[in-house]
């Protein structure tokens, strides 16, 4: 019996694989630079809800604008803070739009060649971290265990020194602000917090493994809701704590080494995901493994990874990423022995939903290609066979 089968002319099926690979493949045109650029292709390893979107900054640390990064922040209006320090850089403050037009900077002493206004009372030194208050107040924490206060303009309203841990002097990790204004800064083992002027307020936490001690803490965040997470860089793990530091929960700490991660950095979007920057434990950094950005849920569900682009002809970046999400969810990340900020925007949903029909498409064309095949395999098996000829006979 012949086998029947539902051919599909050439021109169609070439048609429906053109379609999907148009509607899959439409991309911003800084993602479409970028692909020509990076050498690891895409930027995107299992979290469809963002994409590359740009970066600005230097491709060599010891001559062009950024230095030497050693933390980013964003402000309720979207403009990116980069704060500088250690010996290359000049110690200061600059401001960005959320594509990376300089806008303005303070602190020590502008750069040769580029007019910034830069005021005496906002001389910085060693800013080690900043964080921007819903107000646009602009917190900078100095490596001395200070904490100086700022107008997005860098005027300064006034500073604090932090309390003592140990009777040794408190060097900041991290701070953020909550949406209330108080202020939180990690470092030493604990978490303290301040009122928006200074006032003591508390603290908690101290150097260990059990629930609410932390063996290095390394960055801190807080939620719209007023929930405080806290990073653990040594355990690779997370914890988050109420307004005053009542334990509520933790991830990462335990289960197979192939699936912690290690943390450099962490904030939280105005979605209240937490984004964490680092790596794969079982990976490591260097040669094998990758800069990574893991985003959860408020509780520690594990929702996507975004795989950080590397640059080409550069084998790794020695100092593990910073990050700072934007009101709108762009997703900053600091490159900060490199002095390079890029960023991540979210995929709208016209995007995520031509993304998803350009996947429809191209899984039909797959459809099509099969079922030509079989049915030209059928078409083999039902033809029979040429006569042969032999002495003007004719035998099947």
């Amino acid at each position: 019996m012949r086998v029947k089968s539902w051919h599909v002319p050439l021109g169609l099926w070439l048609a429906v694989i053109l379609a999907g690979v148009l509607v899959a493949g439409t991309a911003s045109p800084a993602a479409e630079a970028d692909a020509q650029k990076s050498s690891s292709g895409s930027a995107l390893n299992g979290d469809p809800r963002c994409e590359y979107a740009g970066e600005w900054g230097n491709p060599n640390p010891m001559a062009g604008f950024i230095h030497s990064i050693s933390a980013v922040a964003v402000g309720p209006n979207g403009n990116v803070y980069v704060a500088e320090e250690f010996d290359v850089a000049k110690h200061q403050i600059q401001v960005f739009d959320r594509a990376g037009k300089f806008l303005r900077a303070w602190g020590e002493r502008p750069y040769p060649g580029r007019a910034v206004s830069v005021s005496t009372e906002a001389e910085l030194s060693s800013p080690h971290e900043i964080a921007v208050a819903p107000d646009g107040t602009v917190y900078v924490a100095v490596f001395d265990g200070r904490v100086r206060r700022f107008t997005p303009d860098g005027k300064q309203l006034g500073s604090w020194v932090l309390p003592e841990v140990d009777d040794d002097t408190f060097y900041p990790q991290d701070m953020a602000v909550a949406p209330d204004g108080t202020v939180y800064v990690v470092g030493g083992g604990r978490v303290q917090y301040f009122s928006p002027e200074g006032e003591f307020l508390g603290k908690w936490g101290k150097f260990g493994l059990a629930k609410g001690e932390f063996a290095d803490p390394c960055s801190v965040a807080v939620a719209p809701d007023g929930t405080v997470y806290a990073a653990d860089m040594a355990e690779g793990g997370v914890q988050y704590f109420t307004a005053n530091g009542s334990f509520l929960g933790k991830w990462g700490y335990d289960g197979p080494r192939e699936e912690r991660f290690l943390t450099t950095a962490l904030d939280v979007g105005p979605d209240g995901d937490v984004f964490v920057a680092g790596y794969r434990m079982a990976e490591g950094p260097w040669p094998r493994g990758g800069r990574l950005v893991f985003r959860f849920g408020p509780t520690g569900a594990l929702k996507g990874i975004l795989r950080l682009r590397r640059r080409a002809g550069i084998a790794f970046y020695p100092a593990g990423p910073g990050i700072a999400v934007g009101p709108d969810g762009t997703i900053y990340v600091a490159e900060r022995d490199w002095g390079r900020v890029s960023y991540y925007k979210p995929v709208g949903l016209r995007r995520r939903l031509s993304m998803l029909l350009g996947s429809a498409i191209l899984l039909a064309a797959v459809a099509i290609t099969a079922v030509n095949v079989a049915g030209a395999a059928g078409r083999r098996l039902g033809r029979r066979p040429p006569p042969v000829r032999r002495f003007g006979q004719s035998f099947l």
